[in-house]
């Protein structure tokens, strides 16, 4: 009896100290913790039972993420109620992923959290069926919390400053994803332009609809390169605060409506970094501004079906560094000007269901591969327009009656767009950082606590980690996730990442369901089912047998700097695989490594004295035509390959060497004897 008096006390002493902090930062002041089943009457009693002895702060963080779980586990709302009623509201489907959460279990291994130090830095719970709202608590991490990706959770609710307010109170947030959710507000809330360290925002496919885009949401978010607002209504033209952004890179407004204002195509003129422009399906008064030729840096552009009337612009021939146009589906007209030409590292271009006639400029048909990059070339050919060096003509052939570009669906931070980055790899080769291999001195480790001479087991044999061609802790990326048969763990790899098939060494985006990949103990499984993944860390450790074993998948170090090819095709002919043509490039800097440790450093993850320089080159060489890549790459292979021969030879030139010394020493001495 003394002992269970004694624990009665014990507990109501801590419950009064819990319960003392958390009364000090509860949004309604304490009253919300009278009602014994109120979300936040849950989450106090979880800190109470499991981690009444932490910190005060730590105590609050635990708070915030008890709230989050309640207030979205199972719990009913208006949109649940029309697009689930199959379930009774008593007996909702829960997360998809719980592990660890509202246990004792430290927060920092719960499913989806990360943390810097103790403090939580990353929320990330995409597609994780949440159903009920987003708890506001969440602003009680604002001093550490960096990224939230609440992607495709579509019932998933907020409503109005109540339920939304805490996003302004966010101020070190760096992505910020909520696409596909029930978000709901009257457009786009002022208070986001309170985020100026935000580099990505998805706020598609929402209820952030029906309203206008407050200018003030972007006046200061300067370090923003990622936009995704696709998939709403808005009652406003897009702001000049957007499209003056010095660092905006990546901007998604397709199936977009503006109700009782005219859009037009002149919000991209001026704008000074951007990259990639998708607006499929979103209506557009008035022609294609002449001066949509002086972004310089702009690489992707797609505009289908998009009502874009008049002529294309001459002045469109200036986008030296354009990589695909999608223009098909709209109501231009006239000649398709000789000047798009001057697009000569174009791989896609696509005019097809317009009003077009003459033909197609020879001149453009020069830019056709195999001789340039031209790989996808779509106009019509029904007489009125003909086009003979035409990949398909028209829309059946073309096959895009149903549908436009597809547009990212979260961020996708990559830089180059990524949508991505939350960051972007642009020609991405790495694993995510919770990825694994095996370490002779550790066993499993993630790649995030892999280091530079960690010694590593890759199949058959043992080899330390020389380099990193990307180190990256804290980026976030869209990875490719295979599950094969017999293994625990999907790999999850850039789609140029190279890796061991039956087929060959190929890359990732080419696997299908049903392929054999090779497992570390050189078997073949089966690929069962393919899917991707927005995951933290970049990471690519290289080993000089220019192979990696990560969970249990037999990777390649390298990539292909083609897309979707696994061989360097030269004049559309397949010369050399390119993980072994890659291996025999790094021979020089394999060599460097052994006889010189330089500092390793990383420009924005990616390894400033190995990956770029190599990047840069191979990106030169394969943007010329065939006649230069030929007398280019042909001597060059032949120089790198003396340097490989001298890698792989290594022991038996120390052998020689060794051996002629000790001849020439023995003839010495036969010699002076005489």
């Amino acid at each position: 009896v003394k002992i269970n008096l004694w624990v009665l006390l014990c507990s109501s002493f801590v419950s009064a100290t819990v319960r003392e902090v958390l009364q000090t930062v509860a949004l309604k002041g304490g009253s919300e913790f009278n009602d014994p089943i109120s979300y936040q009457s849950k989450a106090l009693g979880f800190v109470e039972i499991f981690h009444s002895t932490k910190s005060n702060d730590e105590i609050i963080q635990y708070y915030a993420l008890g709230c989050i779980y309640h207030a979205s586990q199972k719990q009913p709302n208006k949109r649940t109620a029309v697009g689930l009623p199959q379930y009774p509201t008593d007996n909702l489907p829960g997360w998809i992923s719980s592990t660890n959460w509202m246990t004792v279990v430290d927060k920092c291994s719960w499913y989806g959290i990360s943390c810097i130090g103790s403090g939580v830095s990353s929320i990330e719970l995409h597609n994780n069926r949440m159903l009920g709202i987003f708890a506001p608590e969440v602003e009680l991490l604002a001093s550490t919390l960096k990224v939230i990706d609440l992607f495709s959770n579509s019932f998933l609710v907020t409503e109005g400053d109540e339920g939304n307010a805490w996003m302004g109170k966010l101020t070190n947030l760096e992505n910020l994803f909520f696409g596909s959710t029930s978000f709901e507000y009257n457009g786009v809330p002022s208070y986001i332009g309170n985020l100026n360290r935000l580099v990505e925002i998805d706020i598609s496919n929402t209820f952030f609809t029906r309203g206008p885009i407050r200018v003030e949401a972007f006046r200061n978010l300067n370090n923003l390169e990622y936009v995704d607002m696709a998939d709403n209504v808005y009652t406003t033209t897009i702001p000049g605060e957007i499209t003056q952004l010095i660092d905006l890179q990546f901007l998604y407004i397709d199936h977009v409506t503006f109700l009782n204002v005219e859009q037009t195509l002149d919000f991209l003129v001026g704008m000074p970094s951007i990259f990639e422009n998708w607006m499929d399906y979103t209506y557009f008064g008035g022609t294609i501004p002449t001066r949509l030729g002086q972004l310089s840096t702009l690489k992707s552009f797609s505009c289908t079906f998009c009502g874009l009337k008049g002529t294309i612009p001459t002045e469109l021939g200036n986008l030296s560094g354009m990589d695909r146009m999608w223009l098909y589906q709209n109501e231009l007209t006239g000649t398709v000007p000789t000047e798009l030409a001057r697009m000569r590292r174009i791989k896609y271009l696509h005019l097809e269901g317009n009003d077009l006639r003459g033909d197609m400029p020879n001149d453009v048909c020069f830019n056709r591969s195999p001789f340039a990059l031209l790989v996808s070339l779509g106009s019509e050919c029904d007489g009125q327009m003909t086009c003979s060096c035409c990949t398909c003509c028209g829309g059946v052939e073309c096959n895009n009656f149903a549908g436009g570009t597809p547009a990212p669906s979260v961020a996708p931070t990559g830089s180059d767009n990524s949508p991505v980055q939350v960051v972007a790899i642009p020609n991405g080769f790495c694993f995510s950082g919770e990825s694994t291999v095996e370490t002779v001195n550790e066993g499993k480790i993630a790649l995030k606590d892999l280091k530079v001479g960690d010694l590593i087991k890759n199949g058959d044999m043992v080899e330390p980690v020389y380099t990193f061609g990307h180190y990256d802790k804290e980026g976030v990326t869209e990875f490719i996730q295979i599950y094969a048969a017999g293994l625990s763990k999907p790999l999850e790899i850039s789609p140029d990442h190279l890796l061991f098939t039956q087929h060959d060494i190929i890359p990732a985006s080419s696997v299908v369901v049903g392929d054999l990949v090779m497992t570390a103990d050189g078997r073949l499984t089966e690929v069962e089912k393919i899917g991707s993944v927005l995951a933290k860390g970049i990471f690519a450790p290289f080993t000089k047998s220019g192979r990696i074993v990560v969970n249990g998948f037999v990777a390649s170090n390298y990539i292909t700097f083609q897309e979707n090819s696994a061989s360097l095709m030269i004049a559309g002919v397949p010369v050399i695989n390119m993980h072994w043509v890659s291996h025999v490039f790094m021979a020089p800097y394999r060599i460097w490594r052994n006889f010189f440790h330089h500092e390793e450093t990383y420009v924005k993850g990616v390894n400033s004295w190995m990956v770029e320089p190599l990047r840069v080159l191979w990106h030169l060489l394969l943007e010329q035509n065939a006649l230069v890549q030929i007398f280019v790459f042909l001597p060059l292979l032949m120089v790198v390959s003396i340097t490989y021969a001298i890698e792989t030879s290594w022991t038996l030139c120390f052998l020689g060497v060794a051996t002629a010394m000790l001849f020439f020493g023995q003839t010495r001495k036969s010699k002076s004897v005489v």
